[in-house]
């Protein structure tokens, strides 16, 4: 079942200021929000507008349709004085307010086999995922397992560009990746060099809170390492959020077409030799079954084909190695544009 696209662009209030008393209620002006219910700490408060209702909580916006609660995903924060169609810097009790850009929708969602599609524009994707990421910040320590590519490296920018990612975020989260070259990390083909680069040093993230694959080793025993440090430090659980791309093949980290490691006993974590592309560390099937939530993004006309084959095709998981999140399904959510979702049925 589908929920059609509404878009609704709006600015509001990230969080009050000190002198700003809990239960306020302000007017702008007759085309601006009204303001309710804020506490100062920020965490819980509503913002209406016309017929709607804007509910904020633990960083996060809802948009209240009738008795439907709809997400409201951020784009990028500014000022309020750049929000000209927003007057509520007219009251010098808002006025020290920093203000947030969102846009509001009802996605487009589909139900599969292999998890919940997210029907979205880009940004919306890496909007989702700051959102998923800032949350799992808020309620402590967790680990992100990213993924390398292009739209990774997109999304590295767009969060650096947008300041998408919490102070929380940024002080308590653990940044691995689900797969890597057997490069040092200084090489442009490294997908943990790549995040630290293009997301890590420009947040100025702590160097504790890098954890790359050790591969100043041999893929065995870089692989070997890797599992010991994640059983002493986490015996039960992989990532509690592992970010995933899908090739034009249905690849999954380095699980390729025919992968050996595919249907089969293995640790969390394993080296693989990928025809043609050299040794690759990457997470396992064993790995994904202990991740607490699975993202996938796909863009692009030319991952539709593998899209609807993950989703919707004759199961042959050696062959479209995607369909091993099957099993996983209530975990997964793809976020996924209009053209790669164009052929799931």
């Amino acid at each position: 079942m589908r929920a059609r696209l509404k878009r609704c662009a709006m600015a509001v209030p990230a969080k009050p200021v000190s002198n700003v008393e809990n239960g306020l209620n302000k007017k702008a002006s007759s085309d601006a929000f009204f303001v309710s219910a804020f506490s100062t700490r920020g965490q819980v408060g509503k913002v209406t507008r016309g017929h709607g209702e804007f509910m904020y909580t633990s960083n996060l916006f809802y948009y209240l349709v009738g008795a439907r609660l709809r997400r409201v995903h951020y784009i990028s924060p500014c000022h309020h004085a750049h929000l000209p169609t927003c007057p509520l810097n007219a009251h010098p009790n808002l006025a020290n307010y920093h203000w947030l850009r969102f846009i509001s929708y009802m996605a487009d969602k589909i139900q599969t086999v292999a998890g919940e599609v997210h029907v979205l524009t880009r940004d919306e994707s890496f909007a989702e995922l700051a959102n998923l990421i800032n949350q799992l910040a808020s309620k402590g320590r967790a680990s992100v397992g990213l993924s390398g590519g292009s739209t990774p490296k997109a999304f590295y920018a767009w969060a650096v560009k947008t300041n998408a990612l919490s102070a929380e975020a940024i002080a308590q989260i653990d940044w691995h990746v689900s797969d890597e070259r057997c490069v040092p990390l200084d090489s442009d083909d490294s997908n943990f060099g790549h995040a630290q680069r293009g997301l890590l040093n420009p947040l100025k993230v702590s160097a504790k809170n890098y954890h790359p694959w050790p591969v100043d080793k041999s893929p065995a025993e870089a692989a070997k390492i890797y599992n010991q440090t994640w059983k002493d430090q986490s015996p039960r659980k992989t990532f509690d959020l592992c970010v995933l791309g899908l090739g034009d093949d249905s690849h999954i980290a380095s699980l390729w077409p025919q992968c050996p490691l595919i249907g089969a006993k293995s640790e969390r974590f394993a080296a693989t030799e990928w025809p043609g592309r050299g040794w690759r560390l990457t997470i396992t099937e064993a790995g994904l079954a202990e991740c607490g939530k699975i993202i996938v993004l796909v863009n692009g006309k030319a991952k539709a084909p593998a899209l609807a084959a993950v989703s919707s095709g004759e199961y042959d998981p050696k062959q479209h190695p995607g369909q091993t999140l099957r099993s996983l399904s209530k975990r997964v959510v793809w976020l996924a544009d209009a053209e790669a979702a164009s052929l799931i049925k």
